[in-house]
């Protein structure tokens, strides 16, 4: 087998092509699957940092509103209670008037 190849240069240009063409495609090859990882990693970041943003902003759009409709219910109580307050401040003013027993 060997005896054939150191005599026929057909052979020899055939395993010298066929190496410079593995030398030429193995680096290519593994700077190709390098980048693709490059690439993998920074899409993910950027798709991170971005669910991220839009997951935060959805969350303080929901808070205000939360927020806003905890508001309206306080502001409902309070006017309730200033109502019962000035209702009870009338009471107290008078309350020998409303304290009079009826007599049987």
């Amino acid at each position: 087998m060997l005896e054939i190849i150191k005599e026929k240069i057909g052979i020899k240009l055939f395993i010298l092509f066929a190496a410079v063409i593995v030398m030429a495609v193995v680096p290519l090859t593994y700077s190709a699957l390098l980048s693709l990882e490059n690439y993998g990693d920074r899409a993910l970041q950027i798709h991170g940092e971005q669910i991220r943003s839009q997951t935060l902003d959805s969350l303080q759009e929901l808070t205000q509103e939360k927020a806003a409709h905890s508001q309206e219910r306080f502001d409902r109580i309070a006017a309730s209670v200033a109502i019962l307050g000035s209702q009870a401040t009338a009471i107290y003013n008078n309350l020998q008037m409303y304290a009079k027993q009826a007599t049987l």
